[in-house]
Order: C-alpha cells, then sequence, then structure tokens
C-alpha cells in the first residue's frame, strides 16, 4: 500500500474519533476487559458498536498506520455503522460515510 493511502486512513481515523465526540459517544473509561474481549465480530455481544470503533477499531488501525502493516485486504464495516448506530438510536450519517470511505479505501 502507498504512503499516501496510509496517510488518508490516518485522516479517516481523526475524522471518527471527531465524528464519535460530536455525537457524545466518546467514553472517557474502558469498558471491563472481559467485554473487549469478545470472539463475536464487532463484539456484539459485548460492546456498543461505538465503543467497538472507540476501543477496538480505532487503537488497531493506528498501529496498522503508525507501523505501515498491512491493512485488511477488504472491509465492509458501513453495513455494521449503519446497523449498530441504529441501534444506539444515533443518527450518524456523518459516521456511516467515513466508514464508507474507509471501506472504498481499503478493497482499493
Amino acid at each position: 500500500m502507498k504512503q499516501a493511502a496510509y496517510v488518508e486512513i490516518a485522516s479517516l481515523l481523526l475524522e471518527l474519533e471527531k465524528a464519535l465526540r460530536a455525537h457524545s459517544l466518546w467514553e472517557e473509561h474502558a469498558p471491563a476487559e472481559s467485554a473487549l474481549s469478545s470472539q463475536e465480530p464487532f463484539c456484539v455481544d459485548t460492546l456498543a458498536f461505538s465503543q467497538w470503533v472507540q476501543w477496538i477499531f480505532l487503537p488497531r488501525m493506528k498501529v496498522i498506520v503508525e507501523t505501515q502493516g498491512n491493512l485488511p485486504l477488504a472491509s465492509n464495516i458501513m453495513p455494521m455503522a449503519e446497523e449498530g448506530l441504529k441501534a444506539q438510536g444515533v443518527n450518524g450519517q456523518e459516521i456511516i460515510q467515513l466508514f464508507k470511505q474507509f471501506d472504498d479505501l481499503v478493497s482499493q
């Protein structure tokens, strides 16, 4: 993956954090370790979608970007963002669009 893609992903990660904060979805304290170590996709059995983004997705992606590590070969997070935010009662179109951009960028 080219350097420009990592820069673009880093920018998207910052925008995601800002959007979570703007929707009052950013938490000061991490969930219990047991909730973070779920084996289910997106930790659907232990975390709200926004918690998964904050405590699992963003930290993992930041490490990949900083080390220019291997990105996923494909991404399809946008549908989960739509469902997860709807379940939380959040109209998070900005967050959904950011995940669409992420999915498109990674899947190129």
